[in-house]
């Protein structure tokens, strides 16, 4: 212990312990040093400064400082470590935990990792076996984590958000740091499990003009196992069980019926917040023929407004606007028995009870970033992308031939153009042809290689960032071509309807 790296706190201690799972390959003298470390304290820490935290190792022995309100731990050793609750990292990120000493425990990522572009840590530290193809490494480990956790647990985290996430999971620790009672939120809701039938339609049917929260579970067949509603006037939260464990009815096929034509007239009457609508919604309509209405929010779709490049998920979004625990590692999603399916009907519950905490803290960032009129906007377009999903879409065959005449036309020409340019023959479309003329014949140099072979690659992305780089004229041209060539592919597709006769008429 005594060669352990370890920083006490020389600015009072302000009750955070930052709890590493190991030095990086960087920490020489101090921790958190190097880029990740300046990042982490000056971006994702403040306005507190690191002078004011506890910085120690995980193996350190050492009994925490007296006045410890908060332990944020970085990394799967730290987190798996220090809050037992079974879960991996990505799983359980985000996610505050409270111990029995009143201490509030919150995991994120390693700050080094953040900063790497794969797992240059691990192979430092050989704290795991290094994968034959080191490019593969990253998706090698994306494949095993959605294996481990399912569809429904958590999707899996990229990578390349992974700085994203620790940023926010950081200031979320600190707020907690000065606001621990935001940790008791959601014990505000009543849960009321398996309710008859004439409660569940009364309730349904009496309320009016509020936000219907709504969520439902669905079997390998998409049939309803169980859905949650609750209101935003009441702090009930409903779960109404559908399909029971041995495939009866929770209902009678009477009452069942009153229950799902009661949820028909809360749609109708009400704004349904959901998280996934083109499933939930889609469900209800496609599997039991039942309306969705015209005022839904998204809050996936909303939060893909305000932060279009990190992961989507019901539980990644619990994790950035809300200061719940985990529990999206509860579901069990096909039950064999009675425990098991209360323990579905519970998770369905905390699902609808965190997604009012959700759309609470999204709007707030929405009015923040002055994103609000792109969520309503996307939302108001829900109803149209269902509509057409489940109807398909006219179109006019002679308009698509005319579309296909007119892309050949420009594919030709650019072909010519491209033989002028080129000085022989190239084909934009074919991934060998294209990088053998940019990165043989032009010299220019490799922007990015295959993770499966190896090889230079010129995709779509890969052939902007050259064009960014390097003004060939030649790029302009392949990119055009390419856009075309998409363009036709998408326009050959096989109508649902074969026969003219059965075409309904305009």
């Amino acid at each position: 212990m005594s060669n352990m790296l370890y920083h006490k706190p020389n600015a009072g201690y302000s009750g955070l312990s930052i709890v590493l799972s190991n030095p990086s390959r960087f920490d020489k003298s101090r921790l958190l040093s190097g880029y990740a470390g300046q990042f982490f304290s000056s971006t994702c820490l403040m306005p507190l400064p690191l002078t004011r935290c506890e910085v120690r190792l995980v193996d350190d022995s050492r009994p925490l400082l007296e006045g410890t309100k908060v332990i944020l731990a970085l990394g799967e050793h730290a987190a798996t470590k220090l809050i037992p609750l079974n879960h991996s990292l990505h799983e359980q990120r985000g996610c505050p935990w409270l111990d029995s000493k009143g201490i509030i425990y919150l995991a994120s990522y390693f700050p080094q990792d953040c900063m790497d572009i794969r797992d240059f840590e691990g192979d430092f530290h050989k704290t795991h076996e290094i994968l034959e193809d080191e490019h593969d490494a990253q998706d090698e480990q994306e494949s095993s984590l959605k294996g481990e956790l399912g569809e429904k647990s958590r999707s899996v985290t990229k990578r390349q958000n992974w700085r994203f996430w620790l940023e926010q999971d950081t200031k979320k620790a600190v707020r907690l740091l000065a606001h621990p009672e935001l940790f008791t939120s959601c014990q505000i809701f009543q849960t009321k499990i398996y309710p008859s039938a004439e409660e569940t339609e009364y309730v349904l049917r009496t309320y009016k003009n509020q936000d219907l929260y709504f969520d439902i579970e669905t079997n390998e067949s998409l049939q309803l196992t169980c859905f949650s509603f609750s209101f935003s006037d009441t702090q009930d939260v409903y779960v109404i069980p559908v399909t029971r464990y041995n495939r009866t009815l929770a209902y009678d096929t009477c009452h069942l019926a009153k229950i799902l034509r009661a949820l028909v007239v809360a749609i109708h009457n009400n704004q349904v917040v959901i998280h996934n609508s083109m499933f939930d919604l889609f469900v209800l309509a496609y599997t039991y023929g039942l309306p969705y209405g015209h005022k839904v929010f998204d809050t996936m779709l909303a939060h893909a407004r305000l932060y279009p490049d990190t992961e989507k998920s019901l539980g990644h979004c619990i994790s950035l606007y809300t200061y719940e625990p985990f529990h999206k590692g509860e579901g069990i999603f096909d039950p064999k028995n009675e425990n098991q399916e209360r323990q579905l009907w519970s998770y369905n519950g905390k699902d609808v009870s965190t997604l009012r905490l959700v759309k609470e803290g999204l709007l707030k960032r929405a009015r923040a970033q002055g994103a609000e009129s792109s969520i309503n906007q996307v939302n108001a377009s829900i109803p149209a992308y269902l509509t057409m999903t489940l109807h398909g879409i006219r179109y006019a065959q002679e308009h698509i031939d005319r579309v296909m005449d007119d892309n050949s036309r420009r594919m030709t020409q650019i072909l010519r153009m491209l033989r002028i340019l080129c000085g022989a023959d190239v084909l934009p479309t074919s991934p060998k042809q294209t990088v053998n003329y940019f990165h043989n014949h032009c010299n220019l140099p490799v922007i990015a290689r295959s993770k499966k072979t190896g090889f230079p690659s010129l995709g779509k992305e890969n052939l902007y960032k050259l064009g960014v780089k390097h003004q060939h004229p030649a790029i302009p041209a392949f990119i055009a071509y390419r856009e075309l060539s998409k363009e036709c592919g998408t326009l050959k597709f096989t109508p649902w309807i074969t026969n003219e006769k059965e075409v309904p008429s305009n």
